[in-house]
């Protein structure tokens, strides 16, 4: 794949309904999940610089008293943390020119999954 557009395409290919924003070469992909126990999770794509895909899901509402907790609660996962508009998120990036689709599958479906795991662990809800 070589452009966000590409990475549209391939959502499209997957069934995959998600809402696209366009700036220029960058853009924000969002989607949603519902999972088999009725929790839902939102994620997030987008490439800011048109080379790499940086894909996040929000795990709960930014508090420093937490932040510990979270990093470590993540540390299990093969996701990284960023703090992002007052909420902690679960994050995953990938070179956008050679992402294929497993890749990018990975990105859309295990991170808003691990996502929802940490936000049901930690915060006890399901907001996202």
């Amino acid at each position: 794949m070589a452009t966000m557009k590409d990475i549209e395409n391939a959502l499209i290919r997957d069934g995959i309904n998600f809402e696209a924003q366009h700036e220029g070469q960058a853009g924000l992909i969002s989607t949603g999940w519902q999972f088999e126990d009725g929790r839902s999770q939102m994620v997030f794509l987008r490439s800011e610089d048109g080379h790499i895909v940086i894909a996040t899901s929000p795990i709960g509402r930014y508090e420093p008293r937490l932040a510990s907790k979270v990093l470590e609660a993540a540390s299990n996962t093969a996701f990284g943390v960023t703090v992002e508009q007052d909420h902690f998120m679960l994050m995953a990036s990938q070179p956008i020119g050679d992402l294929d689709q497993s890749e990018l599958a990975w990105m859309v479906a295990a991170l808003p999954q691990a996502a929802d795991q940490l936000e049901k662990a930690i915060f006890g809800v399901d907001t996202f």
